[in-house]
């Protein structure tokens, strides 16, 4: 009986090591993605512009949002479904 107590007692102790273990690697991942440097814009974004009416007036908004951020406007897609249009598909690159 005391070889299978300290046998679960070792696994037992073993998986709290391991747990301390892995909680300071996760805890040293994550200080050293903040201590990384920002990433760069990407150069093509595509956002999707949820609107059913008033369509013109939030894209305006959100095109010079965008342009302010130094992207430029490249392409639109209407996404429509049974006939009814549901938002607007809008890509932007980065400005040369």
């Amino acid at each position: 009986m005391k070889f299978r107590v300290s046998i679960l007692a070792s696994a037992f102790v073993g998986a709290l090591g391991g747990t301390a273990v892995t909680a300071a690697l996760l805890l040293n991942n994550a200080q050293a993605a903040d201590q990384q440097p920002a990433a760069a814009p990407p150069a093509i974004l595509t956002v999707y512009v949820e609107e059913h009416f008033g369509s013109a007036k939030k894209l305006n908004e959100i095109h010079n949002q965008y342009y302010a951020q130094g992207y430029r406007f490249a392409s639109m897609v209407a996404h429509r479904e049974n006939s009814d249009q549901e938002g607007l598909w809008v890509t932007y690159v980065l400005k040369d």
